[in-house]
This record gives structure tokens, C-alpha cells and sequence, in this order.
């Protein structure tokens, strides 16, 4: 079957939720201990693997519901673009028609 995913909706919940609280640490956590940590570095590094984490999840969350890949891109929105998504209408179970 064309564009079948056979990963679980569980390793999505996780990316996009690793994502969130990854952005939430370099935006917020970080700027309240910087005396620990020693340069900036380290902050966008946070950055980067919080909106990798999002990103994939939501590509995951819209190829389960068999819609198209640019969908991932409400994932930037986060986390009000995870309401789009979730909105979005589940292709993924076609009824044939007789």
C-alpha cells in the first residue's frame, strides 16, 4: 500500500511532546539559570532539536492520518498548529462504496 507508515501513534505523542518541552526549556528554563550555563551554545542547541523533535512528530501525525506531508509545517505553530492538526480529517480508513 502506497505511503503506508507503520509507526506507532505513541513514538509520535513522544517526539512532539519532547519537542514542546525542549522549546519550553530553551526559552524559558534556561534564561533563569545563567549562571550555569556557560554560553550560549547550549540554548540553541534546545532550539534546534525542539523543532526537529516537532517537525517529525508532526509529519508522523500527518502521514497516520493519510494526509498530505506539508502538514508538518503547523507544527511551527506550536502548540496552537497542533490544534490544526488534530482538526484535520482522518483519511486514513477509506469505506469502499459498492
Amino acid at each position: 500500500m502506497k505511503g503506508k507508515m507503520f509507526i506507532s501513534s505513541g513514538f509520535r505523542t513522544f517526539l512532539i511532546t519532547s519537542g514542546i518541552i525542549l522549546g519550553w526549556i530553551a526559552s524559558g528554563f534556561l534564561y533563569q539559570f545563567q549562571e550555569i550555563i556557560i554560553n550560549e551554545t547550549v540554548r540553541w542547541i534546545f532550539y534546534v532539536f525542539s523543532i526537529i523533535f516537532t517537525m517529525v512528530g508532526c509529519y508522523i501525525w500527518s502521514r497516520l492520518k493519510n494526509r498530505h506531508w506539508g502538514f508538518m509545517f503547523w507544527g511551527l505553530l506550536s502548540p496552537i498548529g497542533l490544534l490544526g492538526i488534530s482538526l484535520l480529517k482522518d483519511r486514513s480508513q477509506q469505506k469502499e462504496v459498492e
